[in-house]
This record gives C-alpha cells, structure tokens and sequence, in this order.
C-alpha cells in the first residue's frame, strides 16, 4: 500500500502546527543486546504500524549503527521504513554512524560520523537526510560548521535550555523556526525547536501520569492567535510499552497499551481544527509576520555545551562520570591518533571508532555490556598494535643533578616562599600550601603577576573570605571533609638541561601524593605534574591545575575563557556575569557544565594579556571548569582542570589514570581576532 505524504496545513494562525519526531537507539545504554529483537517488535514496529495506520508525517530518527542493527534483525522493518519514508508519510532525520557526543569528541571524528552515517543512510534507504538531531542536543558552536560542510541544512535543538541563557530572548521565537549561527560567524543552518518540557509531558500522558484531557489542556496553552509551531514529540521511542530499566523509578506499563495511548492522542489530533499536524521540514516554510526570523548563537559563559532537558542532565555525564568516562575517552582519542597518523580510509575502522564513542557506553551501561565493550576497545587497540593503556602517563624518568646548570634560574627562601627568578620567569611557590602558585609573572609580557593566590581578607564581603589558590589539587567526595595537597613542605630542587624541577611527596588521606613543577625559563614554560595512588576508588570530584586571576588581570576589561568544544576553532566566552561550572546541583551531582578542550588547551584573560594551560589529550581527556563572581568592586575568575565528577551515571570504580600533566604560559591576547565572543 502506497500513501501520499500529508500535505501540511501553513494558515493564518487557526491552527498551532504540530511536528513530531522519534529517536530510535538501538544501542540505548540499559537495554542488553539480546533484549534487541524484543525492542524491535514492542517499540519500533508499532511506531512504523501508527505512521501508516493514520498517514502520521513523523520524523524518524536512528544512526547508522542502529539502522544497521535493524537490518540484521528483521529486514521487513527497514523495507517499511524506507516505503515510508519515499512513498509514505515519513522523513529521515539524520545523526551520524553513531550516537556521539560532538562536543567532546576530536573534529575529524564528528565529520567522519556525520559522512559515514549518510553513507549508511543511501545504502540502506536510498536516500541522505537534510535535517540532523544534534545528539542528546550536546550543542556547542562550532559544530554548526561541521553539519553544515556534512550536506545538512536544518538541525534540531532543545529551546529552553539555550533560552535561559539568553533572558533577552523573545518567547515568541520558540514558535517560529530560527537560524543558528556558528563560531565563525559564517556557517548559519535553520534551526527547528525541540521541547524537553513538551516530550517530557508527551511520556507522562502516555505513562498514564495524566489524561488525555489534560495533556490537550497543555497544548491548548501554547495555541495563540498568530503562527505557530510546536513539538508535539521529539526524544526515545524506547520507553513506551517497554522499560529499559535504568532507573528504579521508571513507571510500571500501562496495561491497555501504551501505543494505544499514543494512537488515542493522534487521532484526536487529527480530528480537532485547532492542530495541524507537519514533518519537520515543513517546520522551516513557517513563518510569522509577528515574529522576525533571528540569527542566534544558543551557548554561553554559564553553558558552553548545552545540553537538553533539567540541569543535572549535563554535559559531564559524558566527559567525566559514568563507569570510567575519562579513561575510555582517553583510549578511543588514542585511538583516533593511531587511525590519523595511519592515514587510514578504512570504513569500517572509522565506524567502530565512532562505535567506541558512542555516548551509551559513558552513562548507565549494564555490566555486561560495559565488559563486552571493554573486551571490544581492547582488540581494536591490539590490531592498530597500540600499548595496553595503564594509566600511567609520565615519560621516562629523566636524569636530574642537584647542581643548577649556568643557565637555571636563581631561587632563594624569603618567608616560607620559594622564590625563582628567570630571565623571563617569576616564579613564587607557597611552601606552607603544598607549593601552590602564589604569583606567576612573564617579564617579557607585562611586568606585574598574572595569576597567583588571593589571600583571607582580599574581598571584604564574609562569604568570599577564604584564600583562592593557583596550582593546586582538590578532591571532594559526598559526605566527606575536603582533600587537598595544601599542606606544608620541604620541597627538593634539581635540574636537567634547561630545566628546574620543584619536587614533594604529600601525604594525604587517599594516599601519597607526587608533586613537581618544570619550570623552563627559556622556552617560558611551567609545568604541573601529580602521581596520584593508583587504582584509587575515587567518588565526587578531582580538580587540580587552578589559575586564579589577579586584580591587575580581573579588573581590566574584556575578561574571558576560551576553548575548543568539537570543532575546528576556539570558542570565546565573556566573563560578565556570574557562573561556575563547578557548583553543585545536588550532593550526587558535582557540576553543572564545563567545557570540553578538545584540542587539550584553554585560555583565560582580558583584552591585553592571557594565560595559556595545556595538556595532551592521548595521556588523559581532562575537561575545564571555570568560573566568575563579582564581589563588590572587584572580581573572582578563576580556572581548573577535571578528571572525575559524579552523577546519577557514576559507578565506584578505580580512577584508571593516576598520572596528570598541564602546562602554564602567559601571552598577548588573541582575542581581538576573534569576533564571535559569547557575550553573556
């Protein structure tokens, strides 16, 4: 049977226009794998029966890899799916070979997911898609350049994340489809609204949690008297007449079928005048003479990354928590280096890349398929014939002679301080705080420090009376007094070549802790190093590296921070008004955002001066947070790196990397070439 697809109703604002699309994910984190023929059968073929029962113009949403899995599974459902989708009444809504997180994934993989992902999409359906789902609406701005140069003209993200970072906003712009700017400021796709209140209140009518009357009462609010658009579903199918189990929570099955629930909803909809109901790429023909078409940019300072749905549904749930995130993101960047430097065009060596970073496997994976996806990781390291990853990550242990070499830095003791002095570097080490940085100058830059240490009493207001430290380790887990390496030392000093080397042992209670910092005068370098206990069953969170900005920084316009997050340039922040990445949504929820870094630097300063941080990614995927406050008249703005937080996807496994690395240098400020700053 061959239907035509649904001709959309664009009128003159009798009518809220409904779009509804349906994210398939066969590879969803706690479903196993031979579960997968049963999900076929309870969620996706009643989704494809709908579409054709009623001539639904539905979006449907799956990767390759999903598609794929499909395909082996029951091969009628693909034949329907792609009679529906060039004859019937549906459309493909694209993401890639694979559900990854763009934001923290390498450039070169998001491009090779998005162009493996068509590939699959022409070969099994005979047809590429226009529109694409940023995946889990993990969005950062320089990904809208990639999907662009991907063949996609439309992506879908989440509204009301992005426009509580963005108060000026009209809410008239979440009816009317707008154009997304990226971080170059030339790539711009359409950009289609998605609502996490919308199918969140979608799955609570269908769980049996409210009517049908009142689910339509909810709709009927956002009905106005002008051109709208409005969407009706846009997340898992997964969830309706089958539980994947992931919480303890999730609500039993309605027992007269929750797909008949769905259907109730549907052909009253179709029924009732006041609703159209339209594919996604209709969304884009509507618009409105009230509400002009805007050029936006959705993240911010507070979000680099946003994300869909309530805060603790962050992006740190992929980067940093999970069962061991930052070590399986660590050994799939490895792996992506070892494919880069091969100059390998092997697809199928790029699919299982794209495979291995699949978002599903960072969060709630079942304990099977989180060892079955070890044993996988751990051959395709063995055939491109990488070393066992042990964690460990410092080089060789390099010679080093007590006896400075004619060109090392002077030092001396005044006050408890260890004091260098360079020809370019000033260096001033706390030696009662774990040889914190209590300031840092480059001569050769500007004469005055630039990070270092705000003392008890810098800011009069009593809930900004604590010292504010640079270069130094804090771990923090639920229900327990802070860790921390401030504490008093008696440091050795050595040298090797150009290098100077600060050194000691800290004893703390998760075990002794190495510290060292190189200090390179010549090439005007400082670098961090901790060896910290291994296989350590860390909970909450692990930061270190911190840069605190000093007066003569803070207080001089155009303050920012300024990282990588996916794509091919870095994305500029304005430190303007108040956040922290770090603070706490809840006691089981460390942070609220960070920013990705993924090309393993990030830069903080103002108009004339910055401070550079480095590390390398294939040693430990860290992510940064950072932070502002205005207090009175002055400010606090501050940086750090992270290698563990917690959430409701976190598992008390061993940290499996014990060795850290950063390094510190100060320049000129490049931000006057860029012209995209995230103002708020």
């Amino acid at each position: 049977m061959t239907l035509s697809k649904p001709k959309p109703f664009l009128g003159a604002g009798k009518t809220l226009q409904l779009y509804s699309f349906f994210h398939l994910n066969i590879a969803y984190s706690a479903i196993e794998e031979e579960a997968r023929p049963a999900l076929v059968e309870a969620c996706y073929w009643p989704l494809l029966r709908l579409a054709r029962k009623l001539n639904l113009p539905f979006g449907i949403e799956l990767s390759g890899y999903t598609l794929k899995s499909i395909l082996k599974l029951d091969e009628a459902w693909v034949d329907e799916l792609k009679d529906l989708v060039a004859n019937g009444p549906c459309e493909l809504i694209g993401c890639g070979y694979a559900q990854i997180i763009g934001p923290i994934a390498p450039t070169q993989v998001i491009q090779k997911n998005l162009e493996l992902g068509n590939l699959v999409y022409q070969e099994v359906l005979g047809i590429r898609p226009n529109i694409a789902l940023i995946n889990e609406q993990a969005f950062s701005s320089s990904l809208v350049e990639i999907y662009r140069d991907c063949g996609y003209n439309a992506v879908i993200m989440e509204w009301e994340n992005p426009a509580s970072l963005h108060p000026d906003w009209r809410n008239e712009w979440r009816y009317i489809p707008q154009i997304v700017e990226g971080n170059d400021g030339s790539a711009k796709l359409n950009l289609i609204w998605n609502s996490s209140i919308g199918f969140q209140k979608f799955q609570r009518y269908v769980h049996g949690e409210i009517s049908l009357d009142d689910y339509l009462d909810y709709l009927e609010s956002h009905h106005s008297g002008t051109d709208r658009v409005f969407s009706l579903y846009g997340n898992d199918v997964e969830v309706f007449d089958f539980r994947p189990g992931r919480y303890m929570t999730e609500a039993d099955i309605q027992t007269e079928g929750e797909w008949l629930r769905v259907e109730a909803l549907y052909s009253e909809l179709s029924k009732n005048g006041k609703y159209s109901l339209i594919l996604p790429s209709d969304t884009i023909k509507v618009r409105s003479p009230e509400v002009d078409t805007q050029v936006l940019q959705l993240c911010s300072a507070k979000q680099p990354i946003t994300v869909k749905k309530q805060p603790k549904y962050n992006v740190v749930r992929w980067a940093l928590t999970g069962r061991d995130d930052i070590g399986i993101n660590t050994r799939c960047w490895r792996l992506f280096e070892s494919l880069e430097a091969m100059g390998s065009t092997d697809h199928e060596d790029w699919m299982e890349l794209c495979y291995l970073f699949s978002s599903d496997f960072r969060t709630h994976i079942t304990e099977s398929r989180w060892a079955a996806y070890q044993a996988r990781l751990l051959d395709f390291e063995a055939r491109l014939k990488l070393p066992v990853f042990t964690g460990a990550n410092s080089a060789a242990e390099a010679v080093f002679s007590p006896e400075p070499n004619p060109s090392s830095p002077a030092w001396n003791l005044h006050d408890r301080k260890l004091v260098v002095i360079g020809n370019n570097l000033q260096i001033e080490f706390n030696l009662r705080k774990g040889l914190a940085i209590s300031s840092f100058t480059d001569t050769s830059v500007l004469n005055d420090p630039i990070f270092g240490s705000l003392l008890h009493g810098h800011f009069e207001d009593i809930n900004w009376s604590a010292d504010f430290y640079s270069g130094h380790l804090v771990y923090e887990a639920p229900g327990s007094h802070k860790v921390t390496d401030l504490i008093a030392v008696n440091p050795v000093i050595d040298y090797k070549d150009n290098l100077m080397r600060v050194r000691a042992e800290i004893s703390t209670v998760i075990g002794s802790i190495a510290k060292e910092w190189l200090i390179d005068d010549n090439n005007r370098k400082l670098t961090l190093r901790y060896e910290l206990p291994a296989k350590q069953i860390l909970k909450g969170s692990l930061r270190f590296g911190f840069i605190t900005l000093l007066p003569q920084v803070t207080s001089v316009s155009d303050l920012h921070f300024s990282s990588h997050n996916g794509g091919h340039s870095a994305e500029y922040f304005s430190m303007s008004s108040d956040f922290d990445h770090g603070s706490s949504l809840s006691p089981l929820i460390t942070a609220n955002s960070l920013f990705a870094a993924t090309q393993g630097n990030a830069v903080i300063g103002n108009k004339f001066v910055e401070v550079l941080t480095e590390f390398e990614r294939r040693n430990h995927c860290l992510a940064g947070i950072a932070s502002y406050t205005k207090v009175g008249n002055n400010s606090l703005a501050r940086l750090c790196w992270s290698a563990l937080e917690s959430d409701d996807t976190r598992r008390p496994n061993s940290l499996s990397i014990s060795s850290f690395e950063v390094t510190f240098s100060v320049r000129a400020s490049q931000l006057a070439s860029n012209q995209n700053t995230h103002n708020k």
